[in-house]
């Protein structure tokens, strides 16, 4: 076999086993999800229209599943990495006997619904090079990655929160994380939304007037959700740290939306 039909055959073979991993990601005997007001450019918490450029699915050492979302708002570039599954491969956890979905599952779920109509379950991966941040090269390298195709090129509103968090470095001496008296801040996706009506996926499955948009907005605007509240972090110079990173482990209708 030649070095050209052996890389064909391994990305086949890698489609088809992320195809069947994400099959397993989906809302049977799940909670539904309810509405609850709970890159190198910085936003300010607000709804943002957004387009699509790519997304991918990857998989941290712990086993759990992750799916990449690359956007542009106002022609600027952000990404965020957001877990869909846990270690076991599960997209829930337990509360009172009832599976609850993760939230960063019910993100991209809502994300994949509200633009192409399918969930997460139902999407298929096409292998394709994207540049990857590799922290040993502190550099960008082109690597090939299950994408999920349908979903590039659409557009969403993105309800995106920005954020104040102690950094973690890792304690040479324990082994273990620790925030330290250095802060960061990032953008993450809150909410979903339907890029033109404006209404979430609960409010579209259960017929309800495009209310929570406003209430959200209302409530997030310009606000950043300080993370550092309530933590004591060590002095940078109080124990031996690492540079090393961390993983941010009715009646039928013909469309959801009309």
């Amino acid at each position: 076999m030649t070095v050209k039909n052996y890389l064909i055959t391994w990305l086949t073979i890698m489609e088809k086993i992320m195809s069947n991993v994400l099959s397993k990601l989906n809302d049977n005997g799940l909670e539904e999800t309810t509405d609850t007001l709970g890159g190198s450019f910085l936003l300010e918490s607000g709804a943002y229209k957004a387009t699509i450029a790519n997304a991918y699915v990857s998989a941290a050492k712990s086993g759990a599943l992750s799916v990449t979302v690359l956007y542009k708002i106002d022609g600027k570039d952000f990404s965020e990495t957001i877990y869909v599954s846990n270690r076991n491969g599960e997209n829930f956890y337990l509360k009172d006997k009832k599976k609850i979905p993760l939230p960063g599952y019910s993100i991209v779920n809502d994300i994949c619904l509200i633009t192409t109509e399918k969930p997460l379950a139902e999407q298929e991966t096409e292998e394709k090079v994207v540049k990857i941040f590799d922290y040993t090269a502190k550099t960008e390298i082109p690597t090939a990655m299950p994408c999920l195709t349908a979903l590039c090129g659409q557009e969403i509103m993105l309800g995106i929160l920005k954020k104040k968090e102690y950094k973690n470095k890792k304690n040479d001496s324990t082994g273990e994380y620790e925030p330290i008296d250095e802060t960061r801040e990032y953008n993450s996706i809150s909410k979903v939304f339907h890029p033109e009506l404006l209404c979430t996926v609960h409010e579209a499955k259960n017929s309800k007037s495009a209310e929570f948009y406003p209430k959200w907005v209302e409530k997030n605007e310009g606000i950043t959700v300080d993370l550092t509240k309530g933590k004591t972090p060590k002095a940078s110079g109080s124990a031996p740290l690492s540079s090393g990173n961390t993983a941010t482990d009715t009646p039928a209708k013909s469309s959801l939306f009309n």
